[in-house]
């Protein structure tokens, strides 16, 4: 598991509000006896109020880091491809079969 401090000093989080800030903290929580579950983020105001919310532009910041998280994902799912198909040369057919529907990258 990663251990971070989330720096709310740091662009985009000036920008946005503290109900965001608030759910994003509980739902990063480490110990898992204090982390939000599934029922508690969708009974967060912040989602409880959402449509009311103000529709601020995320900023360029914000947008590099979309689209670089994007490219990371591409280039995890093909590292998996080479993987899964060295696995199939070695081993077998069938786990190899399993391995790319267990990763969903057929």
């Amino acid at each position: 598991m990663i251990h971070s401090a989330i720096d709310f000093k740091r662009d985009p989080w000036p920008k946005v509000s503290d109900n965001v800030k608030d759910l994003v903290k509980k739902m990063l929580n480490p110990d898992p006896k204090q982390c939000l579950i599934v029922q508690e983020v969708l009974e967060h105001p912040w989602l409880q109020n959402a449509n009311k919310a103000p529709n601020v532009p995320l900023g360029e910041t914000m947008k590099a880091r979309l689209k670089q998280f994007s490219i990371m994902n591409k280039l995890k799912k093909r590292a998996l491809r080479v993987i899964i198909h060295l696995i199939y040369i070695f081993y077998n057919e069938q786990f190899s079969i399993l391995l790319l529907c267990t990763f969903q990258i057929m």
